[in-house]
């Protein structure tokens, strides 16, 4: 070796380093309870071009021998005999016993390296555009099983690279579009998908040149066991500095052995180039263990191919052993004797990492089987609990009065990935509650289960709950308008109105509706709701508000996993102090043993709040956190102050204009032993 090479190497060290980076925090895309499984499909859309052989053709080398992506001319795919694709490459959808099998979800996503539309290696190292254009790459076309026609496609923006200075090198880019819909509405979702148009760079770049496509679909068999299957997408630039997803609102078999498994896809993991890893560990877990499967070794899981478990899927056009820079792939955890993933385990956490090969990931999905959701009674509501926390809306006049209760509800495994828990107090004050449009929580720890389905009892698809009956109305109008029929029932006991999606007698329909989000109409949060059939007017229906005025919902909790009446930690209600509007009477009011926090979220996973008060850094804003010494959960902050007046007035004008979501004002005793974190 020269001094040359030194220089070189330590020039490619600190490049690799100063790349890692998350550059889009990885989020929930979708998140079900499902009798049945995963499975995905994919293939790439660029290949080498030389003498002998073109890009449709496979490129099955893996040998010592095997070049890299950026030792070839990638050029296009393009299988079809169609002149209005310039890009296309298939890959066929086979499942067993498929007339039992109903896809539920099916989530598109595509990826490449587009620096421009070509550009070529004018001498070593140093790589010019042919064509320097870069067009828009949101718009793709699919052709479905048995189909003669493309469908186009619009997609979803989960990252671009051009213009970031990390990623300019090779500006990836990933995108995704839900194409459920689509694929129930097609007379035969088994079988060959197409997909076309996706735009790359052509030629050579450095780093050299990737692209592809995954569908991952997930299926209905009541034969099969109970799954939790949670998708997420961002972007992260992965090499030695660890990139880490955490896994939540979920709880793994009482007993037994433990059956989980991962999906990922990538672009940029080289073949012959180790030391990308992917590590997993339970929340009960002392240290990550690193996974992998016959066909991804521990120091190189992305490796430039497209696999499910350990078989390579090869039910593809053209069928490339090395794809030459593009992964994907769905891999079971080995869990011996569940040491992986224990009995009982409610969260978990995934790690990249890579000591050489420099890779984005754009996608990961989730997928452990869980017992099935649980159905709620009516009459297991627990007293409402105090707390002093309330969202200060942009009218001062709307602040709300003392004595802030809620009710909670447990809901319906499987919970969404945790978010920040939004303080929002009820109240039981009807004016103040409706101007919030509040709704009531159930509390996770004194909800029991109903073992089997009553021939006299009816169970409802549930979307919220109130006290105030306008807030039920106006939910139901809201619903409405974007074409869900919704109702409500008033439970007899605690004269709640319970805001329902669906009504069945059967139980087993009602958790297949809950299951596949009510075939798809509605993508949020909904509780199954077992009442007994009344025989007189003790029951109270109404369907017919369609003229009740839409005004926003705003849930209490944004993740249900966490309930707001163990958020309570020494707060006392200062009657003082949120009894009254803002107003000049406001003055005068001063408590002097309290602090008030301006609060963004709270997280029980405190990766989580640590990740939010990193992002908000990252804008400017100054953010910190603390943790309650009786909950453990971690508050995110961002200003503390002596004063009520001064921390209303910073909630209302939000900050100076430096935040625009969503604050809340805590007031703490001092003597409470937070413990700051941040």
């Amino acid at each position: 070796m020269n001094k040359k090479y030194y220089l070189f190497c330590l020039l490619l060290f600190i490049s690799i380093e100063m790349f890692s980076q998350v550059a889009v925090p990885f989020a929930v895309r979708r998140q079900m309870y499902v009798k049945g499984d995963m499975t995905m499909i994919a293939n790439n859309i660029v290949n080498r071009k030389d003498f002998f052989s073109s890009p449709n053709s496979p490129y099955d080398k893996i040998d010592d021998k095997a070049k890299l992506n950026d030792q070839f001319d990638m050029q296009y795919i393009d299988i079809d005999d169609d002149k209005t694709t310039f890009s296309s490459s298939s890959a066929t959808l086979i499942l067993d016993t498929p007339k039992e099998k109903r896809i539920v979800y099916a989530g598109l996503y595509w990826s490449a390296t587009y620096t421009a539309n070509s550009s070529k290696n004018a001498r070593t190292n140093v790589f010019t555009a042919v064509d320097a254009t870069r067009e828009a790459f949101d718009k793709i076309k699919i052709k479905l099983p048995n189909e003669d026609l493309y469908t186009d496609i619009q997609g979803k923006l989960i990252f671009d690279g051009y213009e970031k200075p990390s990623f300019k090198e090779s500006a990836p880019y990933a995108m995704y579009a839900d194409i459920t819909e689509l694929v129930k509405k097609s007379n035969s979702p088994i079988g060959t998908y197409t997909v076309a148009n996706i735009k790359s760079t052509v030629g050579t770049i450095s780093g050299g040149v990737s692209a592809g496509w995954t569908i991952l679909f997930v299926y209905e068999d009541v034969n099969m066991t109970g799954k939790f299957i949670t998708t997420y997408d961002g972007f992260a630039g992965v090499t030695k500095t660890a990139v880490d997803i955490d896994f939540s609102g979920f709880q793994t078999l009482p007993s037994g052995t433990i059956n989980a498994k991962i999906a990922c896809a990538a672009l940029e993991g080289d073949l012959s180039l180790l030391g990308d890893q992917i590590y997993f560990k339970s929340e009960f877990g002392k240290e990550f263990s690193n996974i992998s499967d016959a066909l991804r070794q521990k120091n190189n899981v992305f490796n430039s191919s497209i696999s499910i478990d350990d078989k390579y899927f090869t039910e593809r056009i053209p069928n490339s052993v090395n794809t030459l820079g593009y992964d994907s792939f769905i891999m079971t955890i080995q869990n011996p004797n569940n040491t992986i993933i224990p009995n009982g385990t409610t969260g978990a956490t995934i790690k990249f990492k890579s000591y050489g090969d420099r890779y984005f990931v754009f996608f990961n999905a989730f997928n452990v089987e869980v017992l099935p959701p649980a159905i709620v009674n009516p009459e297991e509501i627990v007293e409402p609990m105090e707390l002093l926390a309330k969202t200060i809306k942009k009218n001062a006049s709307e602040i709300a009065t003392a004595s802030a209760k809620i009710a909670a509800v447990k809901p319906v495994k499987p919970i969404q990935k945790e978010t920040p828990i939004s303080l929002i107090a009820s109240t039981d004050n009807a004016k103040s509650e409706s101007k919030d449009n509040k709704r009531l929580v159930r509390n996770d720890s004194d909800i029991g289960k109903i073992k089997s389905t009553s021939v006299d009892k009816e169970y409802y698809l549930v979307a919220g709950v109130f006290k105030v009956h306008s807030n039920a109305t106006n939910l139901i109008a809201k619903l409405k308008a974007q074409g869900v029929d919704a109702y409500y029932v008033t439970n007899p006991k605690n004269k709640y109105r319970y805001v329902y999606i669906s009504k069945t007698d059967s139980y087993k329909e009602t958790s297949r509706l809950y299951a596949n989000k009510l075939n798809g109409q509605y993508s949020k949060n909904t509780w199954i709701f077992g009442l007994k059939k009344q025989a007189n007017s003790a029951v109270v229906e109404n369907g017919s508000l369609d003229k009740a005025p839409i005004v926003s919902t705003k849930s209490v909790i944004k993740d249900e996993n966490n309930t707001l009446a163990k958020a309570n930690f020494n707060i006392t209600n200062d009657k003082k102090l949120i009894s009254k509007p803002l107003s000049n009477s406001s003055k005068s009011i001063s408590i002097h043993n309290k602090e008030y926090y301006l609060v963004v979220g709270v997280f029980r996973i405190h990766a989580n709040a640590s990740n939010l008060v990193a992002k908000l850094k990252n804008k400017g804003v100054d953010t910190y956190a603390f943790i309650n010494p009786k909950n453990k959960f971690k508050y995110v902050y961002v200003s503390k102050n002596k004063s009520f007046k001064e921390a209303s007035s910073l909630c209302q004008n939000k900050m100076n204009g430096t935040y625009n979501k969503d604050i809340w004002i805590l007031g703490v005793n001092q003597e409470s032993n937070i413990v700051s974190s941040d």
